[in-house]
């Protein structure tokens, strides 16, 4: 299997690897800034469907949780672990069968979306320092574990 693959690869110059290694960081930057648009566009969203909110409707849930989802599943992607942490939580929240009738966890689906844009204010990255954790204290959120690299 190895035989074929070697007939593929050649050596790269120091040169030609830091072009590529150039042009594959100029590109992480673009598309952060396309993550921070788009993060922005969703708390928008988000605070839209809770400023006339709906508990009880399974389309205006369906798209809370669509947003995020979304949002929990990028967050990682761009070293803002604690996206990822309340974006899962906030998922749960909308998953819960009791929270048509729960005006307690209707609230803490406000302080979730308060905690998302706190992140998008402060440019909270990684796990957020002591900010961070004081937000995922006052959400009740377990702090998010480091990436480990798989061998």
């Amino acid at each position: 299997m190895l035989k074929p693959l070697e007939a593929r690869l050649r050596e790269l110059k120091p040169a030609e690897f830091r072009r590529m290694e150039s042009a594959a960081a100029n590109a992480t930057i673009d598309l952060l800034a396309a993550f921070r648009d788009n993060f922005s566009a969703t708390l928008r969203a988000i605070a839209s469907l809770l400023a006339a909110p709906n508990y009880a409707d399974a389309m205006w849930r369906g798209r809370l949780h669509r947003l995020a989802h979304d949002l929990r599943g990028l967050g990682g992607t761009f070293d803002y672990a604690l996206i990822t942490a309340i974006g899962s939580s906030l998922c749960s929240l909308i998953e819960h069968r009791d929270l048509p009738g729960d005006p307690r966890l209707q609230r803490h689906i406000a302080a979730h979306a308060a905690a998302l844009q706190a992140i998008l204010q402060f440019d909270l990255k990684g796990d957020g320092g002591g900010h961070g954790q004081e937000l995922l204290a006052t959400l009740r959120i377990d702090r998010p574990k480091p990436e480990t690299a798989t061998p």
